[in-house]
């Protein structure tokens, strides 16, 4: 397994994730109801990465931490 942690698959597949999200939110604009009631949805889309991603930022930072802890308890 590599050491960059760029590399690992969940975080490559973070990236790409928000990276998209970026892309679609630099040219977003609202100007109509539609567009509004829409909006809703995309925003659903960004909480549901932003969720993910803290998901992946735990399961990697949770293991750190729990070592972390043991070795302040000794």
């Amino acid at each position: 397994m590599s050491d960059k942690i760029e590399e690992r698959p969940e975080v490559r597949t973070a990236l790409a994730e928000v990276s998209e999200l970026e892309k679609f939110a630099s040219n977003y604009a609202v100007a109509t109801v539609e567009q509004y009631n829409a909006g809703a949805e995309d925003l659903k889309r960004v909480k549901a990465a932003q969720s993910k991603l803290e998901d992946t930022r735990t399961s990697l930072t949770g293991p750190l931490n729990e070592t972390l802890r043991r070795i302040n308890a000794l």
